[in-house]
């Protein structure tokens, strides 16, 4: 491996990667993951750091296709494909949690849209519907009676939108206007549709709690809800300090990152009617400063560690290992 390199795409997220192996007196090149002979540049690469991002449309495109053919080829890669593969697919983490049996909320999706309508006959309200792509809280709204959810199943499964249904769901007329003039990324990114997921509400949740599990060290903090809303994660409202109750959700994180075989995760967690912590949603990427800015960490007897976690220092170590 010495004369090898790590590798590092040349992204917006570079900066703290290179960052971190300077300071660990890490070889590194920066590569271009989209380009066409990536396999090409990465011949003299013992392994590559990709942390590509959900909101591109040419990363979604191909991060995991790519990921895949390097792991094939012996190449070690971050995030690797136990780690992104159910990143961003809300529907994927459902099926992946359930079948590991492990404490997710519970949750429906339906490709059909009358077994869609008869569910919502005899679901309990309100109750939350998500598309499987999204992060801080994009994408999530509360439907409070059946008639709200008729009306969301007629989006999500329309093959079009006419004009007058855009016009009424908007404030102004150029955010009307908006949905039809869209910049190329959104563009391409295209109609998220043809199914709808729906995931019990808990109620009377003032905070989420985060854990984030980075290289066998986690970390726990609060987010606190947004103003007049139910949704915790994008406000920006995070406190470190954490509950006996709370800390539960460390075991179970580091029981999640153990049975999916994760390099980092990032798991969000609120309490059920019975006082039980459920699984919200999981990811791999998340903002590594709100996991520095802790200043300490619990290792698996949950013994606090008074040490910052550098993110993107802890995956560079993980890849030289």
């Amino acid at each position: 491996m010495s004369d090898k390199l790590l590798a590092i795409d040349s992204g917006i997220r570079s900066a703290d990667y290179v960052k971190a192996a300077e300071k660990l007196n890490i070889k590194y090149k920066l590569v271009n993951c989209l380009a066409s002979d990536i396999m090409a540049q990465l011949e003299d690469a013992y392994a590559l750091i990709w942390h590509w991002k959900h909101t591109d449309y040419a990363e979604k495109r191909v991060a995991r296709s790519i990921i895949t053919a390097l792991e094939k080829r012996g190449l070690k890669v971050y995030p690797d494909m136990d780690t992104c593969g159910t990143f961003d697919d809300k529907i994927a983490q459902k099926y992946l949690l359930e079948a590991m049996g492990l404490p997710i909320t519970k949750s429906e999706v339906f490709f059909d849209k009358k077994k869609a309508e008869e569910y919502l006959k005899v679901c309990r309200y309100p109750i939350v519907t998500k598309l499987a792509g999204g992060a801080g809280s994009t994408n999530v709204a509360l439907i409070r009676n059946e008639k709200e959810g008729a009306k969301v199943i007629r989006e999500r499964f329309d093959s079009y939108h006419h004009l007058s249904f855009n016009w009424g769901r908007k404030k102004n007329p150029r955010s009307a206007l908006s949905y039809f003039v869209k910049a190329d990324n959104e563009r391409l990114l295209g109609e998220d549709k043809g199914y709808i997921y729906f995931q019990e509400f808990l109620p009377d949740n003032k905070y989420d709690i985060r854990v984030s599990v980075i290289a066998g060290k986690a970390v726990i903090f609060r987010r606190y809800v947004r103003d007049n809303d139910f949704r915790a994660s994008g406000s920006g409202k995070i406190d470190y300090s954490v509950s006996d109750k709370d800390m539960e959700a460390i075991s179970i994180a580091y029981k999640v990152a153990d049975a999916l075989n994760t390099q980092t995760i990032a798991l969000d967690f609120a309490y059920d009617s019975n006082a039980e912590l459920k699984i919200i949603e999981i990811s791999y990427g998340f903002v590594s400063k709100a996991v520095s800015n802790a200043g300490c960490y619990y290792d698996r007897e949950l013994k606090k560690m008074a040490e910052p976690v550098v993110v993107e220092e802890e995956v560079v170590r993980l890849l030289a290992r």
